[in-house]
């Protein structure tokens, strides 16, 4: 019997018609304006993909957004297995905007601040987000591919509709293929850290 083990999970849904409206209604000015949208410094210079200000930049209007996302948030920590109540806090959160031709490079989020990256697919046509297993270079040299069907791939494409939100650790490496439309493709990416809730005095015992 072929068993596997440490298998790799992400967590998606969909944003119902309303939400995405209001989204919509609340940040269009913002991504149809050119202005606040550039590559961050520390961003490689290996992607062509323009992102606007951040959270942290102080805009109220992220945590109207983060405010609609919270449901989708809760129903990701309601089908995950924890050891104790969790709770999401946000680090960062941003609009990534593709003209066409442009793209994302092979990166992670990986940071000791956040653990949970997410992406909510606001305006696109199709999937082009894709997983990127590095190890799987390790069964290339080995010559296993070749000879037999090893499980997984090397890359993945997600099935994604427009309206769709997912979640997953910061650590996979992930990229963005062209867009291949004069159509934008919007994108709202963030970063969470995934941590145990806090007690409150009346919680605690002794």
């Amino acid at each position: 019997m072929i068993k596997h083990f440490n298998p790799k999970w992400y967590f998606q849904d969909r944003l119902t018609e309303i939400d995405q409206q209001k989204i919509e209604d609340m940040f269009a000015d913002i991504y149809n304006d050119g202005d606040g949208f550039g590559i961050p410094k520390d961003w490689q210079r290996l992607c062509r993909v323009t992102s606007t200000d951040r959270k942290s930049d102080g805009n109220p209007i992220w945590e109207d957004f983060l405010n609609i996302l919270t449901p989708y948030q809760n129903k990701f920590l309601s089908e995950i297995e924890t050891y104790w109540e969790t709770e999401l806090v946000c680090d960062n959160v941003w609009v990534n905007k593709y003209t066409e031709g442009d793209f994302q490079e092979v990166h992670n989020h990986c940071h000791p601040d956040y653990n949970i990256a997410m992406v909510y697919f606001h305006r696109c046509d199709g999937s082009q987000f894709h997983f990127f297993d590095s190890s799987w270079t390790e069964y290339r040299s080995s010559g296993l591919d070749y000879i037999m069907n090893v499980p997984g791939d090397e890359v993945t494409q997600l099935e994604i509709e427009q309206g769709d939100i997912i979640m997953f650790p910061t650590n996979y490496p992930h990229f963005v293929s062209p867009n291949m439309r004069e159509e934008l493709r919007i994108t709202f990416a963030g970063n969470f850290k995934m941590q145990r809730k806090a007690m409150t005095l009346g919680e605690v015992t002794i």
